[in-house]
């Protein structure tokens, strides 16, 4: 079983917060909408018979064109949500103390240490959603999507690799990027896709 974690599609830049899940919803842009269109040419001989989004509208919008035209239906699964930032994407907190947080939480990623954001999750948090998603899918044979964010994707490869949480900080993701693995034995092995020979 292969397991492609993709983040989404670039996002709309203005926020939308959903008052019921307590998080900023954006949809994807323009741009987004020609990322998602150009995985069905990706996906299409890669054997996919799962799809699992986030709660995120933007993840589900990722992979809909492809879904459509395979006719996979994509389960919402919220353990890959992004990690909760709490007070920094409430839009009930001030300014200032935005900004305070946002300089705090600077000097710990510079010091790839983990944090609990104010309100929201750590990197260990994380983790437990991350062992969790691993598990439940764990006995598929079969080739899944997943569609997440940035941050649960460079996650997923400390998680996977044994590395400490803060020391997700040194990776970087694009939009629409992905992490190939393929489950072997009782682990998990990280391919590098080639786009093109």
């Amino acid at each position: 079983m292969l397991l492609y974690a993709l983040r989404h599609a670039e996002k709309i830049d203005t926020p939308v917060w959903n008052s019921d899940k307590k998080f900023d919803d954006r949809g994807i842009n323009e741009h987004g909408k020609s990322q998602s269109l150009a995985l069905y040419d990706y996906f299409k001989d890669k054997n996919i018979q799962h799809v699992f989004v986030s709660e995120y509208s933007r993840t589900l919008e990722t992979i809909l064109p492809f879904c459509m035209k395979t006719g996979i239906t994509p389960l919402i699964d919220e353990s890959l949500n992004e990690i909760n930032v709490g007070s920094v994407s409430d839009p009930k907190a001030s300014p200032e103390e935005v900004s305070r947080l946002l300089e705090k939480y600077a000097r710990l990623k510079n010091e790839e240490t983990d944090f609990m954001y104010s309100g929201g999750e750590s990197g260990f948090d994380v983790f437990i959603r991350i062992k969790q998603f691993l598990e439940k899918i764990a006995d598929i044979d079969e080739n899944i999507v997943a569609v997440s964010h940035e941050g649960w994707i460079k996650l997923l490869v400390c998680f996977v690799l044994g590395l400490d949480p803060g020391k997700r900080f040194r990776f970087l993701m694009d939009t629409c990027g992905l992490v190939k693995l393929e489950r072997e034995n009782a682990g998990w092995k990280i391919h590098f896709p080639v786009i093109a020979d």
